[in-house]
């Protein structure tokens, strides 16, 4: 009889252990700030040189579907992305940011006939690290990669800044 109340209580302890565990990772996984991005603006910055040689290569490029181009004086040109939606962590930007928008790229020789095209659309940036956008309407293609990103969150707004260097990026985005 001795032997069996040393069991009960080991395995009360050993019950109670593993409760505790239980109650640690969920608390941690409660920690995780995930995010529901309402709205803001994704800017690709393109510097004056790589729009010099695109012209040179007879290689055109327009936005398209909701996006637009924009001038900043002390930045230089870019494409304007709206934020549509999208869903990240907001410690890593683990994630997607979707965009409606896109790029219409074309070659064309030297009577400014195209000569080929491709059109991507629906830009998403995937994981902070990488904009995405759908070519042909079906395949996600990688766009671009999104070098040294950094971000941050406005706590008391929501609102969250993303900045990237080579291709310059920054994405504003309200979140819920």
């Amino acid at each position: 009889m001795s032997v069996r109340r040393g069991v009960r209580p080991l395995a009360l302890v050993t019950l109670l252990a593993a409760l505790m565990a239980v109650a640690v990772v969920t608390q941690s996984a409660s920690a995780v700030s995930v995010d529901t991005v309402t709205g803001g603006q994704s800017k690709l910055f393109v510097p004056l040189k790589v729009v010099q040689q695109l012209n040179k290569d007879r290689i055109i490029s327009s936005p398209n579907g909701g996006a637009y181009i924009t001038f900043v004086s002390n930045e230089g040109p870019a494409v304007v992305f709206p934020i549509s939606d999208g869903l990240v962590e907001s410690a890593t930007m683990l994630g997607t940011v979707n965009h409606p928008g896109g790029l219409t790229i074309q070659k064309v020789d030297q009577n400014f006939q195209v000569t080929k095209e491709l059109v991507a659309t629906n830009f998403k940036i995937v994981n902070g690290t990488t904009l995405v956008g759908n070519v042909l309407n079906l395949v996600p293609a990688p766009q671009g990669d999104l070098i040294n990103t950094s971000h941050s969150k406005d706590p008391s707004t929501g609102v969250i800044t993303t900045d990237s260097e080579q291709p310059a990026y920054t994405a504003s985005s309200s979140s819920a």
